[in-house]
């Protein structure tokens, strides 16, 4: 008998700390697993065992992702001209 594999996406809260996260066990819905990206450790019984697992590689990953975000967000916007500058650009 085949087994079936049943894909979805994990739930992330934030924790205490920019880099610790809370993810959600995929093979028990509802458990969640506390995960420092930073240190690259995790609650779940691999982690607690010193091996890796899928919770620390998600938490990287959506670590990275979080601080892109905000470098985007504080780029400041490009600043466009108004008035008679911008009526000369416009027919430049």
């Amino acid at each position: 008998m085949q087994q079936q594999t049943i894909t979805r996406k994990p739930a992330i809260r934030l924790g205490m700390r920019p880099h610790i996260y809370n993810i959600e066990s995929a093979t028990r819905p509802g458990v969640f697993h506390t995960t420092d990206a930073y240190k690259m450790t995790c609650t779940c019984e691999a982690g607690r065992n010193g091996r890796r697992c899928w919770h620390v590689a998600t938490a990287v990953l959506y670590d990275q992702w979080r601080k892109e975000q905000r470098a985007k967000n504080a780029r400041p916007a490009a600043i466009r001209p108004t008035g008679m500058a911008a009526l000369q650009d416009a027919f430049a």
